[in-house]
């Protein structure tokens, strides 16, 4: 057992640096040839958009991070139906918050035209946020199974099928901007992406856990401890989101739309 664990890990660490400078060589083409095709103004306005829903990201409370943890002694103990009850939990807290975070991000609509700031009028920008928004939500839909991946040492799988869709979805993104220089078609595709990067996974943990379908629920007193152990990390996560996921805002409300993007 101690090998395997010692092998899944040097997976994971090798998985994830090949990740992280792929990403990094993904990211630089992509903006420049975003920057070349749409313009700084488009670039910074997304970055707005990611500044907002990442506030709204809040209403998870730190639940994945709680999560995580929980996984672990269950399956140590290769506690099938604990798991199984946890994956039940954790499907129905998701889809809570998903739905939160839809209701919150479509309130906020009407507060774009204070946050945004440009010399121009720039068209569709509900269109736009709304793509940004439903990206945002498709990635929390199946954050409950993702997370049994991470946590039984397992993330190179993950981390690789990730890699895969961002590396075509980067491809098939710059060849659209060339060719179309079209925003919205450009947010369509993310939104694809987003959701393969989460179907794929999920269909991997049915198959490595199939016992998780089982219909297995924890008892009040578990939720209620649950919910306990979360409030530390959701403070943690308000404070965290004040430093990090601001700056944007505040440049595109006091500054400029375009100076954001560049």
């Amino acid at each position: 057992m101690g090998e395997s664990r010692t092998q899944n890990s040097k997976r994971n660490i090798i998985a994830s640096y090949y990740k992280q400078i792929i990403s990094l060589v993904l990211q630089f083409a992509s903006r420049t040839v975003f920057i070349y095709t749409l313009g700084a103004t488009y670039l910074g306005m997304g970055s707005l958009f990611k500044n907002i829903l990442q506030f709204l990201s809040l209403a998870d409370l730190g639940f994945t991070t709680a999560m995580a943890y929980s996984y672990y002694k269950p399956l140590a103990e290769d506690d099938q139906d604990r798991i199984a009850a946890l994956v039940n939990f954790y499907k129905s807290v998701y889809n809570i918050i998903a739905a939160v975070i839809l209701t919150l991000g479509l309130c906020c609509i009407p507060l774009l035209k204070y946050l945004i700031n440009t010399e121009t009028d720039i068209p569709h920008v509900t269109v736009y946020y709304v793509f940004y928004l439903l990206n945002t939500v498709v990635g929390y839909l199946c954050v409950y199974k993702t997370t049994l991946l991470t946590a039984a040492q397992k993330g190179y799988i993950l981390t690789r099928i990730q890699l895969v869709v961002n590396v075509v979805i980067t491809f098939v993104q710059i060849i659209c901007l060339l060719l179309f220089k079209n925003y919205i078609l450009y947010l369509m595709i993310l939104v694809i992406g987003t959701l393969l990067q989460n179907i794929y996974p999920s269909m991997k943990v049915d198959k490595l856990f199939p016992y998780i379908k089982k219909k297995s629920y924890l008892d009040v007193q578990e939720k209620k401890s649950m919910f306990k152990n979360i409030k530390a990390v959701f403070i943690y996560k308000v404070s965290s989101k004040l430093v990090t996921s601001t700056d944007n805002i505040l440049i595109s409300m006091l500054v400029g739309t375009t100076v954001a993007g560049k």
